[in-house]
């Protein structure tokens, strides 16, 4: 069992340590609490960049793409490169339709 304590203006729940390690959370996530009224229980859930810009919020470095081997064609889509830089997709079957 745990506490609800003052912390500044707002009120603070100390999860322990041991829930903590069984739960998908961390420390620094940020997080949504919200009441449920039908179970009477706070309800936890993690926050998830939703745009771009939070997804990179704070990230300072330059992305250099590389290339990466995606192993053996598997089905029958074939890849090729069609000019410098761009990736075209093509289905066989899609073809012998044609």
């Amino acid at each position: 069992m745990t506490k609800l304590r003052k912390i500044g203006d707002s009120t603070g729940v100390l999860i322990p340590a041991n829930v903590l390690k069984n739960s998908p959370f961390n420390e620094g996530d940020n997080v949504r609490v919200e009441y449920n009224e039908n179970s009477r229980k706070l309800e936890i859930s993690k926050e998830y960049p939703t745009t771009c810009e939070e997804l990179f919020e704070g990230w300072n470095g330059e992305y250099v793409p590389e290339p990466y081997d995606w192993g053996e064609d598997v089905g029958e889509e074939k890849w090729y490169q069609k000019e410098k830089d761009q990736t075209w997709w093509e289905n066989e079957s899609s073809n012998k339709e044609k």
